[in-house]
């Protein structure tokens, strides 16, 4: 229902959407919105590959740092969520056919063809490119650009697991019992792991009491609260991953989920509302009588009648 309304009024949200990526793109954090490395000559100027070695995991990180340790790149873009696969897992079909390692976490946006949002397709096609040319040409497997309702979406991925073998001690955190809450992929678990790169942070936007328009606060959230044709803001990073021999794929890997903005679903709920009223029977009038006004009168009544009774009894022969 929530996919018939934003598509239906695409107009009306595609506006909203462009407001929050203007407003993304010309704030204090726009040198991190995605869009900014369309332009191929500023991605070159501003990042570097981590390489760990043939067969292993690719890591876009900034580039010109003389940190000891190297910083992921990480960016964000605005959408409306299309497609959600986050935790709680609740049944075995969560589950990845092939290897438990490949169960991910897994959302879809779109951008009703605002032409700012599209920009952010182009800018992954340009970090595809970059990459390929730092590892080989041939080295990537081809990227698509998916739609959906002709309009470009983007999908990010991150595996709940990593094998243990690849996973660095210091970055081993428990699993989240409440992700898992029937114990369904922990229970398939053999030498695999929670790592903080396995970890998704959720958010959600509020505004604060009082304040003008532009005065948020940013609060922890739960995926549960996330659902279909919410405004959101997607945090990622990018890395390319072993598929076959010498051949990698890029993965826009999901670091964190944002609710900006919820009106889809409110709008939803008033119109569930209106239509249970609509559907309510009408009233019919119920007469009620309740108390004791009238009772002494019949009381009265009564005990005149059982004096005649004994009266007659008396009298007859």
């Amino acid at each position: 229902m929530a996919l018939v309304k934003l598509y239906d009024a695409s107009n009306k949200y595609r506006q909203q959407l462009h407001n929050e990526l203007t407003l993304a793109q010309s704030g204090k954090k726009a040198s991190k919105q995605l869009v900014t490395m369309a332009a191929a000559n500023h991605l070159r100027a501003s990042a570097d590959v981590l390489n760990h070695g043939s067969g292993k995991d690719k890591l876009l990180v900034y580039g010109g740092k003389d940190d000891a340790v190297a910083e992921e790149m990480v960016l964000s873009i605005q959408g409306y969520l299309l497609k959600t696969k986050l935790p709680p897992i609740t049944k075995e079909s969560d589950i990845a056919q092939t290897k438990v390692v490949h169960t991910e976490q897994y959302v879809r946006i779109g951008g009703l063809a605002d032409p700012l949002f599209d920009q952010g397709a182009v800018a992954v096609l340009a970090i595809h490119q970059f990459l390929e040319s730092r590892l080989g040409s041939g080295s990537l497997q081809d990227m698509d650009v998916k739609q959906e309702q002709g309009h470009i979406v983007l999908d990010f991925h991150n595996r709940y697991l990593t094998p243990r073998s690849e996973a660095a001690v210091t970055s081993i955190i428990p699993f989240p019992n409440d992700y898992d809450p029937r114990h369904i992929l922990q229970s398939r678990v053999t030498d695999e792991v929670f790592t903080t790169n396995n970890a998704v942070q959720f958010y959600e936007r509020v505004k604060l009491d009082g304040s003008s328009r532009s005065k948020y606060q940013f609060k922890k959230s739960h995926p549960t609260a996330l659902s279909v044709g919410q405004l959101v803001e997607i945090q990622t990073s990018f890395a390319v991953v072993p598929r076959g021999k010498k051949k990698y794929m890029l993965i826009n890997k999901l670091r964190s989920i944002c609710v900006l903005d919820q009106s889809i679903e409110n709008e939803i709920n008033q119109e569930r509302i209106q239509a249970a009223l609509r559907k309510t029977s009408p009233t019919r009038k119920v007469k009620r009588n309740v108390g004791y006004e009238d009772d002494d009168s019949e009381v009265e009544e009564a005990r005149e009648d059982v004096k005649c009774m004994r009266i007659s009894r008396s009298e007859s022969p």
